[in-house]
């Protein structure tokens, strides 16, 4: 999460969780188009009436609540990738102090290497 020092301070939380902050507010505005929708169609009796309110109230509240549902995850995923790194951070450093840690760089052992062979000899 990236600290910028131009954002006053009463706005530096909401810089820094700008999904939770999406998915609060699409979850807010999608809740609110379900409620408008579906009392503008207990309102109607005719099924013609009924039906505009639920193409425009009703589709657009599901949209809001599943953009709100990937903004939140989103934000979670990110929370716990920066955990994993913390983590492997601490436990390098302990690997370090221990002298665990290998000495060739971590590209020899990566798969997505492009000169890594499947099948060593």
């Amino acid at each position: 999460m990236d600290t910028r020092d131009d954002v006053p301070a009463t706005y530096r939380w909401m810089v820094q969780h700008r999904r939770l902050v999406l998915a609060i507010a699409a979850g807010a505005a999608g809740f609110v188009a379900l409620v408008v929708s579906w009392i503008g169609v207990s309102d109607t009796v005719i099924v013609a009436d009924q039906l505009s309110y639920i193409a425009s109230g009703g589709l657009i509240g599901l949209f809001l609540l599943g953009v709100a549902a990937m903004a939140y995850w989103g934000e979670q995923r990110e929370r716990e990738l920066s955990r994993l790194t913390e983590i492997e951070v601490y436990l390098g450093a302990i690997a370090r102090a221990l002298n665990l840690a290998e000495e060739s760089p971590a590209a020899e052992h990566d798969i997505r290497s492009p000169d890594r062979r499947l099948i060593e000899a």
